[in-house]
């Protein structure tokens, strides 16, 4: 599927876009709120200038994403976000537990009440992030700025 088609039938009111491939696309400055992404391959997209407010992206593939905008209570439970930048990103109330972010960029990204545990932030760069209220229990912070 390309971006188009996706847009189209998002317009539309179609939501479920459920294993989708979308690898390596560039889905700048579009409103997806509430779409469902899950288990959709995300590897290397663009999705700067997003909104993506209440998304499900639950076991997506976002590695080497870059991803910036609001991203208020997406679900992104075991997503894989290797290498992804979420600069600046508002991910307030969202889920990432048990996802893969290792060496994820999420420099002055807000992370309120966000849910992270037994997530991997192995060499995450989390420095000026807003985190406030987030649960991170047994989450691997090893070598994490």
């Amino acid at each position: 599927m390309d971006v188009q088609e996706l847009i189209e039938r998002y317009h539309r009111g179609e939501t479920n876009f459920q294993k989708v491939d979308l690898h390596g696309q560039i889905l700048g400055n579009i409103n997806l709120s509430r779409i469902n992404l899950k288990e959709a391959d995300l590897s290397d997209v663009n999705l700067v200038g997003c909104l993506l407010p209440q998304a499900n992206l639950k076991e997506a593939n976002l590695s080497n994403a870059i991803i910036q905008g609001n991203l208020t209570e997406i679900n992104l439970i075991q997503a894989n976000l290797t290498s992804a930048n979420l600069t600046e990103s508002d991910l307030t109330d969202s889920s990432l537990r048990n996802a893969i972010l290792t060496e994820v960029n999420f420099s002055h990204a807000i992370l309120t009440c966000s849910l992270l545990h037994d997530s991997n932030l192995k060499k995450a760069n989390l420095s000026h992030a807003k985190m406030v209220n987030c649960l991170l229990s047994r989450a691997n912070l090893t070598d994490a700025k």
